[in-house]
């Protein structure tokens, strides 16, 4: 069974939401894993802004 056979059968749209479901879930990896270390990154950021911002007080 050739990909052109699944799409003939499949509506356009429903082919096209199929196509980026399957290249978003083939990706996902590759950007969510960035965005996990951006996160870990800011709050490590975060952190030491605020035991600057403490120690200052001091």
């Amino acid at each position: 069974m050739n990909i052109a056979n699944i799409f003939d059968r499949m509506n356009f749209r429903r082919a096209v939401m199929f196509t980026v479901a399957a290249i978003g879930l083939a990706a996902s990896p590759l950007f969510t894993a960035p965005a996990q270390a951006g996160e870990a990154r800011k709050s490590r950021k975060d952190i030491r802004l605020v035991y600057l911002a403490k120690s200052r007080e001091r």
